[in-house]
């Protein structure tokens, strides 16, 4: 397998996985059609890809479109010269990248469907766009009906058939997949919030919505993995490479980058293990250096938004976040801006998925986007010194600070971490995992002891708040139900009942001991939702 493919097969299986059940649900003549939401570059292409290619079959065709800056004439040719593509390979036809051609030698075992691709095509030449698009998406129905396959279509960047031009676009798309019983669509998409509401107010079908499978980093124990698989013979201390899933953020993309990275200086200066030397080295040149790999990305996506009369204040904004989270309110006053003109830019920056919300306050969902708007972009706008040589010492510098904080956060056990997090809550409001949740400011919280707790494993914290406690039940390892139960017996012994009782866990919870919790009316944090506050609030990632 090629080096460069590796991070596209970690931590991705259960997702595959879950797409094959669907085909597999599907053909047995139950329908869910899918939607997968993600980061730009985070691989759901790859994704659709591997998946398409692994469920060739006789009895139905795969299209992918990409629909991203194209036009109405190209997604009607995609369309129509995919389908017959794929039922030219399935009969053993000639292949041609024609579609005049293909048409040609399909028409005699495939009329009715060379025949609405003609009327596409006249529709095409005359500027009826409307007509054409209504005639490609009902052409993969038309197209099952007379040949009896099934039709699995994947539609990339399905959001940006918006830009289309047509009229009520989903609207009309929606419409005719509740009247496609032998299609299957698999959409997906980087505008998170876009997307999802799409999906809620345009698709939202009469029987049976959208299935959403969030596309996301990959998890703490595959990043490591990956570091270890993609070094190769190299070796690299657990500190370093838990500093380096954090510092990426467990992005795919960064991670490969910066193992390629590693891996060419390790060999370019014969060392056998990375050591902190050559990891600055390397995020210094991918970071740091104008024409750096991830600089240039990064310097690029803030060009593009900055591009335009009335732009230059996407700069300022995205500096003023990457400090910290923000209300609009203190972000309007620090700006010197009315809140009116604020919202539009926050929101398409939410669209674009560079920023995330938090009932009232905004921040840079990318941790290494940000630490490259704060230490890099910000650096470069704002010093005076011009000497490339004093603003690399100067990140040198930074970075080496940056390591050592991360170790110091490392030092500490994890009860300690999880006091530090929930004294970052300041009442406000937000979603982990599709679920709303409201932290309070607390005002006094400590680890407690418990006879039952060190024998099961569990550590115990108690948060107060003006109207009353929360309990914290935290276990890095695996819960079984009779030690929770037991453990909840004895709280309740012990103290009053709590106004809130969280448990956190950073392994996968078995369904019987996840029943319980949820009877028990307790929240249930595992490793996504923690990266998720960690990053909200910009600490390190808390790793078992």
């Amino acid at each position: 397998m090629p080096l460069a493919s590796i991070e596209k097969f970690y931590g991705r299986k259960k997702i595959i996985d879950q797409l094959r059940k669907r085909v597999l649900d599907f053909k047995d003549g139950y329908r869910q059609n899918v939607a997968l939401i993600g980061d730009r570059y985070i691989g759901k292409t790859f994704i659709l890809h591997k998946f398409l290619s692994e469920i060739s079959a006789p009895d139905s065709i795969q299209l992918y479109i990409d629909v991203e800056y194209k036009d109405v004439d190209y997604f009607c040719r995609k369309v129509a010269g995919t389908i017959l593509y794929e039922f030219s390979k399935i009969r053993s036809l000639p292949l041609h990248q024609d579609l005049n051609l293909l048409v040609e030698t399909t028409q005699s075992l495939i009329p009715k469907t060379t025949a609405v691709i003609g009327r596409i095509q006249k529709h095409l030449r005359h500027s009826k766009k409307v007509e054409a698009y209504k005639d490609a998406i009902a052409l993969p129905q038309i197209f099952s009906a007379e040949t009896g396959l099934f039709c699995i279509l994947a539609v990339d960047e399905f959001q940006c058939l918006m830009e289309l031009g047509i009229p009520e676009v989903f609207q009309e798309l929606g419409k005719t997949i509740m009247t496609q019983k032998q299609c299957l669509y698999i959409f997906a998409s980087s505008a998170h919030e876009q997307a999802r509401m799409i999906l809620a107010e345009k698709l939202s079908l009469l029987f049976g919505n959208f299935e959403i499978i969030e596309v996301s980093a990959f998890g703490l124990k595959t990043c490591s993995d990956y570091v270890t698989k993609h070094l190769q013979e190299v070796r690299i201390g657990d500190d370093l490479k838990s500093f380096l899933v954090d510092f990426t953020g467990g992005h795919p993309l960064y991670l490969r980058l910066m193992c390629e990275k590693l891996l060419s200086f390790a060999t370019l200066h014969h060392q056998k293990e990375i050591f902190v030397p050559l990891l600055s080295q390397a995020v210094e040149d991918i970071l740091f250096d104008s024409w750096g790999v991830l600089s240039r990305h990064f310097d690029l996506t803030t060009h593009h938004l900055c591009f335009g009369k009335g732009n230059l204040i996407y700069a300022d904004i995205l500096i003023f976040l990457s400090q910290e989270k923000q209300k609009i309110k203190t972000l309007a006053g620090r700006m010197g801006i009315k809140q009116g003109g604020l919202t539009p830019k926050l929101n398409r920056l939410q669209e674009m998925g560079l920023v995330g919300k938090s009932s009232k306050s905004f921040y840079i969902r990318d941790r290494l986007f940000r630490y490259w708007l704060y230490f890099v972009y910000q650096r470069r706008r704002e010093t005076i010194e011009t000497d490339p040589d004093y603003q690399r010492q100067q990140f040198r510098e930074e970075f080496a600070r940056a390591l050592d904080d991360f170790r110091i956060q490392e030092q500490k056990d994890t009860p300690s971490r999880i006091i530090d997090l929930l004294n970052c809550f300041d009442n406000e409001s937000f979603q982990l995992d599709g679920r709303k949740y409201k932290l309070p400011v607390f005002e006094n919280i400590a680890a407690e002891d418990i006879s039952l707790l060190p024998e099961a494993g569990f550590d115990f914290i108690r948060a107060s708040t003006s109207e009353g406690e929360w309990f914290v039940l935290l276990k890095k390892d695996e819960i079984k139900e009779q030690d929770l139960a037991s453990i909840l017996s004895e709280i309740k012994q012990r103290y009053a009942k709590p106004q809130r009782c969280i448990l956190i866990t950073l392994q996968d919870l078995g369904e019987e001991v996840r029943v319980r919790a949820l009877q028990e009316h307790m929240w249930i944090w595992n490793e996504r939702e923690l990266r998720t506050l960690v990053n909200m609030y910009n600490k390190p990632f808390i790793v078992a």
